[in-house]
């Protein structure tokens, strides 16, 4: 940050949302199209997850995990591009 601009707040999530640590991101979208696809995801079961990217924005992560190793994220991304999620990444939460 530049002198006298404040940081950008961390992303927030629900009461109860998921540990830091790194997790795969399949999209960010508004918050019923997220809860959307973290139903969806959790329904074949992976380990979904919402967070808010900005309080002021209505626009949430998707996150899967989270993943501990390569190969776990490997074998996540690859379930993922399975389900049609192709453009999913590696991030860090909280960011």
């Amino acid at each position: 940050t530049t002198a006298g601009t404040p940081p950008a707040p961390p992303a927030r999530t629900p009461a109860g949302g998921p540990p830091a640590g790194s997790y795969v991101q399949v999209m960010a979208v508004r918050q019923a199209d997220a809860e959307n696809v973290r139903d969806g995801l959790r329904s074949n079961s992976l380990q979904a997850h919402i967070v808010q990217v900005d309080p002021n924005k209505d626009l949430y992560r998707v996150i899967v995990g989270p993943v501990n190793s390569q190969e776990e994220y490997n074998q996540t991304r690859n379930r993922l591009i399975d389900l049609g999620f192709k453009s999913s990444f590696r991030v860090k939460h909280p960011q």
